[in-house]
């Protein structure tokens, strides 16, 4: 096996990853403050507990690490349950209660928490000692050019998903060219969940490429690697 070849995957995934993580992280904020007209004070605590849950995610793979359990699962796992709660975000409406906003502003906290060190810790152990340095580098320009398309991308879904949204408000409004307020937000609203609605099938499609990645045989410290 060529240490080229995980670490490549691994490269590529975690671009994907960063795009999907960013998307919601770019959303939330914004969806609370434009649609449900939060304050950027009550916005940041609402969203607060998404470090909460990728710390908790950060601990429990430390823990199973060390004790030797087979980490592949949690990929899977993490991917889709980052799914379902950016498809239970894409089901928000104006009304939404509070605490139906932090519960999956958590939960994809998690999810996602767990993928990154098991992903990163599987392409940086293919490399050698001599070129660590570039592949670390290699990880972090990847993960940020995909956090930086994933803002790109899902502002341009975002605002053109708003002007269709408005056009489709406005056909069903005979003899007026203008949106009321309460039009205009259900509007935006119609888009978020159409963006989320996207997010939710990136997370989802890239679950099965947990199937790829097999325990390392002989290793004691439960390393995996790509088949």
């Amino acid at each position: 096996m060529r240490a080229g070849v995980p670490h490549r995957g691994c490269v590529a995934r975690q671009g994907l990853q960063g795009l999907a993580l960013w998307t919601v992280n770019l959303l939330n904020p914004l969806f609370l403050e434009n649609v449900l007209h939060y304050d950027a004070w009550r916005a940041g605590l609402a969203v607060a507990p998404r470090g909460l849950g990728v710390v908790v995610a950060l601990l429990t793979v430390g823990q199973l690490s060390r004790r030797q359990f087979d980490l592949r699962p949690l990929v899977c796992a993490g991917f889709v349950v980052g799914a379902y709660q950016a498809y239970q975000m894409s089901r928000w409406t104006i009304g939404v209660h509070e605490s139906q906003v932090l519960l999956p502003i958590f939960l994809f906290g998690l999810g996602l928490g767990a993928i990154f060190p098991i992903v990163t810790a599987l392409g940086i152990g293919q490399i050698t000692r001599e070129r660590m340095g570039f592949a670390s580098s290699l990880f972090s320009v990847v993960i940020n050019t995909g956090a930086a398309s994933g803002i790109a991308v899902a502002t341009n879904l975002l605002t053109s998903g708003h002007r269709r949204h408005e056009a489709q408000l406005l056909a069903t409004l005979p003899g007026t060219n203008q949106l009321t307020s309460a039009l205009k937000s259900q509007a935006w609203l119609m888009a978020y969940n159409d963006v989320y609605r996207v997010t939710a099938l990136v997370l989802l499609l890239l679950a099965p490429c947990a199937l790829l990645l097999k325990r390392a045989q002989g290793d004691s410290n439960g390393a995996i690697s790509l088949e």
